[in-house]
């Protein structure tokens, strides 16, 4: 990919939990890494426990912090271990098509949709345009339906897991929720 430094989370898409990051550094410019911040991981002389003196070891452990919270890797072992066996590729068909769907109802029922036009280009993430997309959150957490805001957007995601049942489940709901609310006003 000709990648010089990559930095990503296992959160949500890997399906591992927070405070795990890994980091690739092409081999050409590890020994150039001087970071700003540095942890015992990264110490050439690691065990012993010099706190006069620091340098760097001079392979890619150079920029590693400290002590690596296990249970956040355990949790992303098992997120990546679904996905190795599932696939990337099949993740990513799936997923476009769970998408592609969600936004075909959303746009069946005139709302806005906040996503590429082409839908070779759009992720598993859908933005419906909404006043207080908060509140709609906390309705539809309430019929254990789970979607996240953002200013003024309501965030639907559907993974691979998730089936076109259950976004039309998502659908009937706003619309019910939002139906009630023009009533109401």
């Amino acid at each position: 990919m000709d990648v010089d430094i990559l930095v990503t989370g296992t959160l949500k898409w890997l399906m591992g939990g927070p405070g795990l990051a890994f980091v690739y550094v092409h081999e050409g410019l590890i020994a150039q890494l001087q970071p700003t911040i540095a942890g015992w991981f990264g110490h050439k002389d690691q065990f012993q426990f010099k706190v006069r003196e620091f340098e760097f070891r001079p392979d890619a452990a150079r920029v590693e912090m400290g002590t690596p919270a296990m249970a956040a890797v355990y949790a992303a072992h098992g997120g990546l271990d679904i996905v190795l066996e599932v696939s990337v590729e099949s993740i990513c068909e799936r997923t476009r098509y769970l998408t592609n769907d969600l936004v075909a109802r959303a746009r069946e029922r005139g709302w806005t949709v906040h996503a590429p036009e082409d839908p070779g280009r759009r992720s598993s993430i859908v933005m419906l345009e909404l006043n207080q997309p908060q509140e709609v959150v906390e309705e539809l957490v309430a019929r254990n339906i789970v979607t996240d805001s953002r200013p003024g957007l309501l965030r639907v995601s559907p993974y691979f897991y998730n089936t076109v049942e259950e976004n039309a489940i998502v659908i009937d709901a706003l619309q019910e929720i939002l139906r009630k609310r023009k009533k109401g006003s």
